[in-house]
């Protein structure tokens, strides 16, 4: 047990008494344990929730569709490049194996994309076939 002991007012507001108060320890400890998985669950949630979280989606599928879309429907019988992305055979099974093949084709082609760019194209893919968690 813990105790405190503060003065209280009683009826008058000259007249003060001391009064302890007692708090189970074990309080404190659990109070402490629901604040610690409660600051955790809000740091796994908002952190690891998305692997491209400073992507931008509209940005990602504007570059795609100006410097991917192209090459990628080229690769396909039929021309819909989309199809690379859904398939079962695809190579990229992770969203760092996805970044880096975006930055690899970037490179290939000649395109110059700062990191922001990289990630939204990677967002864009992320959200809209992949859906890799982390």
């Amino acid at each position: 047990m813990v105790s405190f002991t503060c003065l209280l007012p009683r009826d008058s507001a000259d007249d003060f008494f001391l009064h302890t108060i007692k708090i189970s320890f074990s309080c404190f400890i659990h109070a402490y344990k629901i604040l610690f998985c409660f600051v955790l669950y809000l740091s796994s949630s908002t952190c690891f929730a998305d692997p491209f979280n400073t992507g931008d989606v509209i940005m990602g599928k504007n570059l795609h569709n100006l410097n991917c879309v192209s090459c990628h429907n080229g690769m396909v019988p039929g021309g819909d490049g989309h199809e690379l992305y859904l398939s079962d055979l695809r190579s990229i099974v992770t969203a760092p194996k996805l970044r880096s093949q975006v930055e690899f084709c970037a490179n290939q082609n000649n395109i110059v994309w700062f990191e922001e760019e990289i990630e939204s194209v990677s967002k864009y893919l992320n959200d809209n076939f992949y859906e890799f968690p982390d």
